[in-house]
């Protein structure tokens, strides 16, 4: 599966004392916004918003900066049809600040950053969940419009990041 090959680039991770730091601050930060932010077991920051299930994923290779990505996973068959995300994936990555990640069973939405602390994640996750939002709208639209996607919006997502 594609998904656990991209995610084992993630697993096993030895964060050192800053990515640590940068985790616990970020987690506090979800925390204090209202969100139950937990540590799954690849170490990354999962927590939940209207029924979707976001990872925060530090990268442990990158040190300074640390390389960090905003993801949420979904399975083909819920909302969309792998084919049409195919044939659009240019067009969709080309408008946002944000991708369109496609895998062999799933598929992700992902804002990725550098940062050397989580004043910067703070700054902006509420830009990147916008631009996420944004770029799932699209995405419905082009799906619906082609006959290919169900007729709701979001919710069910991939349980697992995968990492």
């Amino acid at each position: 599966m594609m998904l656990a090959m991209c995610a084992s680039v993630y697993a096993q991770k030895s964060f050192n004392d800053e990515q640590l730091r940068l985790r616990g601050n970020i987690e506090r930060f979800l925390r204090d916004e209202g969100y139950m932010p937990e540590i799954d077991s690849d170490g990354d920051i999962k927590f939940k918003r209207e029924g979707t299930s976001y990872y925060v994923i530090i990268d442990a290779r990158d040190t300074s900066p640390m390389y960090l990505s905003l993801s949420a996973y979904f399975s083909y068959g819920e909302k969309y049809n792998r084919s049409v995300l195919s044939a659009n994936l240019a067009d969709f990555n080309l408008k946002k600040g944000v991708k369109l990640v496609l895998f062999d069973d799933s598929y992700c939405l992902q804002a990725q950053m550098y940062l050397v602390n989580a004043d910067s994640f703070n700054y902006v996750f509420y830009k990147l969940l916008k631009q996420l939002d944004a770029l799932d709208e699209d995405i419905d639209d082009v799906c619906l419009s082609s006959g290919s996607g169900s007729s709701y919006s979001s919710g069910s997502n991939y349980s697992s990041s995968g990492s």
